[in-house]
């Protein structure tokens, strides 16, 4: 029996400020609504049949390679004028390539050039037909056959208004319409269908839960296409050829996403990192409205989720690490990347797993502060204010600024300060903290004498417990217990100790630390990050984040607790924050016995709807030189060991 599907949701915590919602607050009702369409469906669906999508697999040397075939996936249809009568019944690798006027071997060649140097999936094993295609008309020059023979291929197909003068190599003509340019896999039958090339990576570091390939309608299917490797998903990428000079092409396109086990995918279960919630619920019907937004202005193919390891992994994880807590900031710190945790209620998070609501909020990460600007105005659009100047005024902590003697990172952090004074050439620095300004302002009194820390101690801890158990967890327990015969799902050490304190307080305590959020809000708001018609924000705040500290996972460590202290005056307040990394350091690791480098990174800060401000600033600080971007793999600047 599921009787317990049925009762209504517990009713939402009062809150001191009743607009202080992120959109996200209905999500267990709307799962469990799910689940009672699904089981109503049940026996109709037990009739019915579902087959995997047909996938063709193959390698090229040590690259693996996937092309989903089907009508839920994209292809390209063409009709034959002649020529192809030879090729019926093969399956070739092939690369389109847009053309216009007089197209020689030189031209060709500096185009298959450029695809080598832009594209990781393209190869030249792709070059065993050509199909050129145009908007205009073009004329295929003789030397061009031996150019194609070079690089391996045999036939070069002909797409539109077109002449030629080679020989000696096959040569077709065909009706198509606009195909993007790139690497496909041709079925050719009376005419050719072409479908979508992915290159498959192998998931070494264990980093996700799903791979997933868009469908036409909308939706998304898990990939279950192995690669070699111990307990290795394969993740499939597409060819960012296929979104290069397109007519018309959106502010994000083809950009490659990858979205946290916590955001809803049409089509798939959503696990939060936990078996048993993955197992409690059907796959989600919509798309998280978030995420739907990055789809429609990237129109990528390329999604998938990644598991979150900042906590124990014994059963995954569970659901309870979002950008209500340090879900952006820190692990950008750690990995040495950009990561904005933008102004709350940046973008709706209908469709994402609850954690706190006055509180969550979707980031992202990045490797370039340009590219990630881009990103960023593509994703939150017209979200954030508009601003004429860079703020007057920075306010860069005394305490934060001062290192023990002898550390490494010194050097590289005093350079990035007067660096950034000298590019924001501020009216004023102030060196006081945000604990600074709580005692200096008269907040100090007006809490009874206690300090920001202490006055906040619980503060954090006091509401995502009590938001999540209530909002989430409980229901989800439900859920669970009615489909296995009453008992508890497994959860892990730290959400387990948290939801456990959570239960047990009152909504008179959750309500008080909204309250005590709020004083702290009020005095960001009105005294540290004010807003400014000019410069959006009064000021910046910026400070040293991570100093490049070793932080082995091979040790054991305390037992999880309650997340006492308070840590992140972000989230407390709303406004935005951002990490850059500026640089790294040198350690001898402990585990590969050799010179290893850590990341170090600063921290900004503006006011409420100011993220475009952190971003120009920090794409500015790159294109001066003063940063730079990030490389792939253990060391973020290569070029400078």
């Amino acid at each position: 029996m599921l009787g317990f599907i049925f009762l209504a949701l517990a009713a939402l915590p009062a809150f001191s400020q009743a607009s202080q919602l992120a959109g996200h607050e209905n999500y267990a009702r709307d799962a469990r609504r799910s689940l009672q369409r699904s089981l109503k469906s049940e026996k109709r669906a037990a009739s019915e049949f579902s087959f995997d999508p047909q996938i063709i697999t193959f390698s090229v040397g040590d690259k693996q390679y996937l092309s989903p075939t089907g009508s839920a996936f994209k292809s390209h249809s063409i009709s034959e004028k002649w020529g192809l009568n030879d090729y019926k019944g093969q399956t070739l690798p092939v690369t389109v390539i847009q053309v216009d006027g007089h197209v020689t071997c030189d031209v060709l060649g500096k185009k298959v050039e450029t695809f080598s140097s832009v594209d990781d999936v393209w190869d030249q094993s792709f070059m065993s037909a050509i199909i050129l295609t145009t908007n205009s008309s073009f004329h295929v020059a003789s030397d061009v056959a031996g150019c194609v023979k070079g690089w391996g291929g045999s036939l070069i197909i002909k797409s539109g208004e077109a002449t030629s003068d080679v020989a000696d190599i096959g040569l077709a003509a065909v009706d198509s319409g606009f195909i993007p340019q790139g690497p496909y896999i041709a079925k050719i039958g009376d005419g050719i269908t072409l479908t979508q090339v992915y290159r498959s990576y192998r998931d070494e570091a264990q980093a996700f839960t799903t791979a997933v390939l868009a469908t036409e309608q909308n939706t998304f299917v898990p990939l279950s296409a192995p690669v070699l490797g111990l307990n290795t998903l394969s993740i499939p990428v597409p060819s960012r050829l296929y979104y290069r000079d397109l007519p018309n092409a959106r502010p994000l396109e083809g950009r490659r996403i990858a979205t946290k086990d916590l955001f809803d995918l049409a089509g798939l279960k959503t696990g939060g990192g936990s078996r048993a919630y993955f197992n409690t619920y059907p796959p989600r019907d919509a798309t998280a409205v978030s995420i739907q937004r990055l789809i429609d202005q990237a129109h990528t193919t390329g999604l998938t989720t990644p598991l979150d390891l900042t906590r124990e992994s014994t059963s995954l994880s569970t659901p309870t690490d979002s950008s209500s807590g340090g879900s952006i900031i820190d692990p950008a710190s750690v990995q040495g990347v950009f990561g904005l945790r933008p102004t709350w209620n940046a973008i709706s998070l209908q469709g994402v797993i609850p954690m706190q609501a006055t509180q969550d909020t979707a980031g992202f990460f990045a490797r370039d502060a340009v590219a990630g600007a881009e990103f960023a105005k593509g994703w939150y659009g017209d979200r954030f204010n508009n601003y004429t100047q860079l703020p007057p005024t920075l306010i860069l902590p005394n305490d934060s600024w001062t290192f023990p003697d002898g550390f490494a990172g010194t050097e590289t952090f005093e350079t990035f300060r007067q660096s950034l004074i000298s590019l924001v050439q501020p009216s004023d620095i102030d060196g006081r903290s945000f604990e600074g300004f709580w005692n200096s302002t008269g907040t100090y009194d007006a809490v009874g004498g206690q300090s920001a820390a202490s006055y906040m101690n619980t503060t954090y801890a006091n509401l995502i417990t009590y938001y999540q158990w209530h909002n989430f967890g409980a229901q989800w327990f439900e859920d669970y217990a009615s489909q296995n015969d009453g008992r508890t799902p497994f959860v892990d050490p730290s959400p387990s100790t948290r939801w456990g304190w959570g239960r047990n307080l009152t909504e008179a305590e959750f309500n008080a630390s909204s309250t005590e959020k709020q004083t702290w809000k009020n005095l960001i708001d009105s005294q540290v990050l004010v807003s400014d018609n000019t410069s959006c924000s009064s000021s910046l705040v910026v400070y040293p984040y991570g100093l490049g500290n070793t932080n082995y996972r091979n040790v054991y460590r305390r037992a999880p607790g309650v997340p006492f202290g308070f840590g992140y005056p972000a989230q407390m307040s709303g406004v935005p924050q951002i990490i850059v990394p500026i640089g790294q350091i040198p350690y001898e690791s402990t585990v590969s016995n050799h010179t290893e480098y850590l990341p170090l990174t600063v921290t900004m800060f503006a006011a409420n709807g100011c993220d475009y401000v952190l971003w120009d600033l920090a794409a500015r600080l790159q294109e001066t030189g003063i940063i730079s971007s990030v490389a792939a793999g253990s060391v973020p600047y290569p070029d400078k060991v």
